[in-house]
């Protein structure tokens, strides 16, 4: 499997995710789903850019995209686990 068709087997499964996650209240609920469900997108095109320029470090915006994004979710997880019973 090429480098790019990974990418767009991964990016379209980032964007599902953030579809099912906007579509289900499984997870989170309200603004902190739709946010969610929008950076699970964000992070899903992000590999299309990818595709395009050919590195996910350059350009250096890229790298910084997909920073935030895995930081983002980091900070989900860990909010999910401390409201855990």
């Amino acid at each position: 499997m090429s480098i790019d068709v990974f990418n767009l087997v991964e990016g379209a499964f980032w964007i599902g995710l953030g579809a099912w996650v906007l579509l289900t209240r499984r997870m989170v609920r309200g603004r902190r789903q739709v946010a969610l469900a929008v950076l699970l997108m964000a992070f899903g095109v992000s590999d299309f850019v990818e595709m395009r320029t050919g590195a996910w470090w350059t350009p250096w915006w890229l790298l910084v995209w997909k920073i935030v994004c895995v930081g983002v979710f980091i900070h989900y997880f860990i909010h999910l686990e401390r409201r855990r019973p």
